[in-house]
């Protein structure tokens, strides 16, 4: 993943964090002016690692619990993930 990928990952994820009820695909790509298939690609990797969730009932994309997963680790200093420190290696 490059720079331009991981910048359009943040933007996303800021986005979601100021629509607490989700946005659907079509209104995270048109408010990023990002094309439809890149932003549904950036959303599976997000998907797929929990830090973003979507309802099937509406298609809305919102935060997921990975990043209370996060938050609560390192809360409490413990460190988060156990793959992250295997990629470090």
């Amino acid at each position: 993943m490059g720079v331009q990928s991981v910048e359009r990952v943040f933007d996303i994820v800021e986005l979601l964090s100021r629509h607490s009820d989700g946005l659907n695909l079509t209104a995270i790509s048109r408010e990023l002016k990002l094309p439809t298939s890149t932003v549904y690609r950036l959303l599976t990797v997000l998907k797929d690692r929990n830090y973003i969730e979507k309802r099937e009932d509406c298609s809305l994309y919102r935060l997921g619990v990975g990043f209370e997963e996060i938050s609560e680790k390192r809360v409490y200093g413990q460190r988060p993930y156990t793959a992250i420190s295997s990629r470090e290696e």
